[in-house]
């Protein structure tokens, strides 16, 4: 039943960084620069991802105290695994998700500039070579 669990669990947490990073982008869009719509983003999604945690874990807690079976089938197990991932997730998403989206938009800008003009970055046009030398008329 704790595995059954899990796979709850990386539900939800998964549904609480779509919303949080979903409403990056919204922000982003409207114009918005990326550290101001990270820290507008976390603190306009703080309150839904807190009440869903909250309500889960709230909503699991007599599962979790009593010894509630149907048939030979303990439910207990399912209760306090996803009571304690969704606390400890919570935290996570808060903390790790906005870091891990500055670094993989960052990581995504560096390769695609190493693909784009090679390991010595942009080559100078023969414009600009030429800029140095004198016209002669």
């Amino acid at each position: 039943m704790a595995q059954i669990g899990l796979l709850i669990l990386i539900g939800i947490v998964v549904n609480n960084g779509i919303v949080l990073v979903h409403h990056i982008h919204q922000l982003r869009q409207s114009g918005m620069e990326r550290s101001a719509a990270i820290l507008a983003a976390a603190s306009h999604r703080l309150r839904p991802i807190l009440m869903t945690t909250l309500c889960t874990v709230l909503g699991m807690l007599p599962l979790a105290v009593g010894g509630n079976h149907v048939g030979d089938v303990l439910y207990y197990p399912l209760a306090r695994t996803v009571m304690g991932g969704l606390v400890a997730s919570t935290l996570l998403t808060l903390l790790l998700v906005p870091c891990l989206y500055t670094l993989l938009e960052d990581g995504a800008r560096m390769i695609g500039s190493v693909w784009r003009y090679g390991p010595r970055g942009p080559r100078a046009s023969a414009q600009d070579s030429d800029a140095g030398v004198p016209e002669t008329v």
